[in-house]
């Protein structure tokens, strides 16, 4: 079983069924953490999202590009879409200053000029 398995299996239990099938992929995972994100957040969960950014970040930092990679455009990438948006307060406190500057050129491709602005104005004042 593939690292980025077991570590997702420990952290979300269950999606035990989803994990164990081998189409679904990093990028699947994403996907529904972005969502698990969004309601954490609302819930003020603070161990699910513990949970969730603990695990973007861990797979963010690994060299295999299907991690990174799906860290970036499926998770970061997509924080701020829908619900997101009025969360990204709270989201970029969970966003580390590195990964907010390695993502930069993503959210910057994504969001309107005036969007990008407003999630600038979160970062502290060395950051991108």
């Amino acid at each position: 079983m593939a690292a980025w398995r077991r570590r997702a299996l420990e952290s979300f239990p269950d999606l035990r069924t989803q994990l164990n099938t081998q189409d679904f992929t990093t990028y699947d995972l994403f996907r529904e953490l972005v969502a698990r994100a969004h309601d954490a957040h609302d819930q003020r969960d603070e161990s699910r999202l513990d949970a969730i950014y603990g695990f973007a970040e861990w797979c963010f930092d690994q060299k295999a590009k299907d991690l990174w990679n799906a860290a970036g455009v499926s998770f970061y990438e997509d924080l701020f879409h829908g619900p997101g948006w009025h969360l990204r307060k709270l989201i970029m406190r969970r966003i580390p200053a590195r990964i907010a500057a390695a993502v930069w050129e993503l959210w910057e491709r994504y969001y309107s000029a005036e969007q990008v602005e407003a999630l600038r104005q979160l970062l502290p004042p060395s950051d991108p």
